[in-house]
């Protein structure tokens, strides 16, 4: 049994603008992922230079339980 051209076609388009939608999707929270890896990274510098928490927060816009966690976490040698 065979499915008919314009089920076959629906499909394929369906399939590629799924695809699509979910490869943009992707992209998108990997960027945002980068960002906040690049704030985090930036703050770490900052504390180990002993700046103002708030400056940090000012710059960085991460929250103080943010910082605080990376304050806390062990740091690579």
């Amino acid at each position: 049994m065979s499915l008919s051209p314009v089920y076959e076609e629906w499909r394929q388009r369906t399939l590629d603008e799924g695809y699509s939608e979910w490869r943009h999707k992707t992209i998108n929270e990997g960027r945002v992922e980068g960002r906040v890896e690049e704030r985090r990274s930036l703050a770490l510098k900052m504390l180990q230079q002993q700046f103002p928490i708030d400056t940090i927060i000012q710059l960085t816009d991460l929250s103080l339980e943010q910082i605080q966690q990376l304050q806390r976490s062990p740091q690579p040698e």
